[in-house]
């Protein structure tokens, strides 16, 4: 039996939209960003719509350790903009899409997950929703400050 879970978090960045796209569409550098996960490009360089991407968040350091195993093909990009990506399990299986919007003051940085998965696995999720929103919240902050950074 599956379930299904909605996680959306909004961050507002002083940085540019160039300069954030630069720091998310650098898959096998989301580790300074996402806390305990590593990221790296199966097929194509990570850009394009098709290419597939693996992520694997761990409760430790290490390449040793076992791990969560997020599989996801890239279903829509517009550069400085939109990152769509569609997850292919094995655990989760959904939708995953990060927005970047200009306001004259910055960007606001929009991140959405819809997700199905095992009933037990997602029936957690709520309980351990507000720990996850929390994390993604911090995501996002790093994302900003690290995009600040960035001479684009």
């Amino acid at each position: 039996m599956t379930m299904a879970y909605r996680l959306q978090v909004e961050h507002h960045s002083p940085a540019r939209p160039e300069q954030l796209w630069s720091v998310l569409s650098d898959w096998e550098g989301q580790h300074r960003w996402i806390p305990l996960t590593s990221v790296r490009v199966l097929e194509g360089d990570g850009s394009q719509v098709g290419d597939l991407v693996e992520a694997v968040s761990r409760p430790g350091w290490g390449e040793r350790r076992r791990g969560l195993v997020d599989r996801m093909r890239v279903t829509r990009t517009v550069p400085g903009y939109l990152l769509e990506v569609e997850h292919l399990g094995p655990f989760f299986r959904g939708l995953g899409r990060f927005t970047l919007v200009s306001d004259g003051q910055g960007t606001r940085i929009t991140s959405l997950e819809e997700v199905s998965g095992p009933a037990p696995a997602v029936a957690l999720a709520p309980l351990s929703g507000p720990a996850l929103r929390v994390g993604l919240r911090g995501s996002l902050r790093s994302l900003s400050e690290l995009a600040g950074r960035v001479s684009v």
